[in-house]
């Protein structure tokens, strides 16, 4: 269920506040603050998954997190220590002051597939504390309605007697019952189900409270294309859980492990789980392991662990890393393409031309850089390319780097790339097909030979998609 039909089951189903929820500025602050450290995490270092395998489906996941406190921003900073005062603990003894001092950092985002407890220790095994879900959600839900509320207050349209008019300005039972039903979503982490509307009872009409829901929901269905980022950033504080735990503000590094539940997928029907044990007892069997990374994150880690039976014959990870690079280039590569073809059957100036000539010099180097990875990355992984692959992306690729010109009839060299007889509108048009053809926007990493128990690759830098990059490893097992 996405997030904008579980807040409008929400508002269907929870009655109309006689009051505003209890919320406060300093809170919905801190709890937006959290969101966006948990989403961009540019304060992690490194990220390592290790993964032990111990018997067919069933594993189980640790994560070692590597965080730079200096590497926060300003107001994620200030949340930090706004944050501080979030509980009343009581401690004693020598633990009172430290305590008093720690500061709340958002270090992970896991998945609410699971209730399972999540313990956080650092290198010297004692555990840390965790702010609870209850209270992070209560943040949350202060955070994104003050957001709401935001972009609905900036929305044009507002005219005396409109339904969003009614619901910032006249209706105030309207904006308490959007506040509410934003509370009880994410405090309760239950998934709403649909309440239909029922007919009016005889001898009765729709009254003020009715007439409230109303306004609500039509404000949500007319600007349900405007508020397409919250609803996203709502889905992320539904379907997530933030690990938020409290730091020692005066060191600025800090190395901690925790344990989460690994979900596997449902098993196929009995007959072709009969066949695939038949397969694996001869061949072994492929276990694929998918996990959606910050692209912030500069470091990935995954190591694989098996108890003894069970041999790894070798291990792959691939990423999508490229993704947003290969969308773009595949759009530039069609547009230039166009454009290569009007410039060739009329002239449009020296001014035109010479635009043209600097964005496909800046296109071709980019698509040149993407070949070139992707092919160094294949002989790292001591694979070999057939000449059939990537023609069009490494034959436009070269013209980039090889500095060929053109001789003109003065015997001096024109570097023009317009002029190059192998740029040509048509090969254009088949390098971008075969970015995605190709799968040139996914990065690969091989170990040809583990340790029989053990494996592991690593993804390091790169340009990441703005929200993330998914990772997925695979390898054939034996045993």
């Amino acid at each position: 269920m996405d997030s904008s039909t579980a807040l409008r089951y929400a508002i269907m189903s929870v009655p109309v506040p006689g009051a505003p929820p209890r919320q406060n500025a300093v809170g919905a602050a801190i709890g937006l603050s959290f969101l966006d450290s948990a989403l961009r995490l540019n304060h992690v270092r490194r990220l390592s998954e290790t993964l032990t395998v111990t018997d067919h489906r069933v594993a189980r996941r640790t994560t070692e997190i590597d965080i730079s406190l200096a590497m926060l921003d300003e107001g994620q900073r200030r949340a930090t220590v706004l944050s501080r005062d979030l509980r009343n603990t009581s401690r004693r003894g020598d633990d009172e002051g430290r305590g008093a001092d720690r500061v709340w950092v958002p270090v992970a985002r896991i998945s609410r597939r699971s209730t399972a407890p999540v313990l956080i220790w650092d290198t010297s095994g004692a555990r840390l504390p965790r702010l609870t879900q209850h209270e992070c959600s209560r943040l949350l839900a202060a955070g994104l309605f003050h957001l709401l509320r935001g972009i609905l207050d900036s929305l044009p349209g507002a005219t005396p007697g409109s339904e969003l008019h009614l619901l910032l300005h006249r209706v105030p039972e309207s904006e308490w019952l959007l506040q509410h039903a934003i509370d009880v979503l994410l405090t309760e982490r239950h998934e709403p189900v649909a309440a239909w509307p029922r007919p009016v009872g005889g001898g009765m009409v729709e009254g003020q409270g009715a007439r409230s829901r109303a306004i609500t929901l039509a404000v949500l269905d007319k600007y349900e294309h405007a508020l397409a980022d919250f609803f996203a950033l709502l889905g992320v504080a539904l379907d997530n859980d933030l690990l938020i735990v409290a730091l020692d503000p005066a060191r600025d590094e800090h190395l901690f492990t925790y344990e989460t539940p690994l979900h596997v997928t449902s098993e196929e029907d009995a007959g072709h789980r009969f066949a695939r044990l038949l397969r694996s007892s001869a061949e072994g069997y492929y276990l694929e392991y998918r996990s959606n990374i910050s692209s912030s994150i500069p470091a990935y880690h995954l190591v694989v662990d098996t108890e003894p039976g069970v041999d790894i014959a070798r291990m792959y990870l691939s990423t999508d890393a490229d993704a947003r690079t290969a969308a773009t280039l595949r759009a530039d590569l069609l547009v230039l393409g166009q454009r290569l073809e009007d410039e060739r059957r009329g002239p449009s100036g020296r001014a035109s031309s010479k635009i043209l000539e600097l964005q496909m010099q800046t296109t071709l180097r980019t698509l040149a850089d993407l070949v070139r990875r992707r092919r160094w990355e294949a002989a790292r992984a001591g694979l070999t390319l057939p000449a059939t692959r990537m023609v069009a992306c490494a034959e436009l690729g070269h013209l980039a780097v090889s500095g060929e010109g053109t001789p003109g009839p003065d015997g001096a060299v024109d570097s023009s790339v317009l002029r190059h007889p192998a740029l040509d509108p048509d090969r254009l048009r088949e390098a971008a097909d075969e970015l995605y053809g190709e799968e040139l926007y996914a990065d690969v990493a091989l170990e040809n030979d583990p340790s029989p128990s053990r494996a592991h690759a690593s993804w390091h830098g790169g340009s990441a998609a703005a929200a993330g990059f998914p990772a997925s490893a695979d390898l054939p097992a034996a045993g």
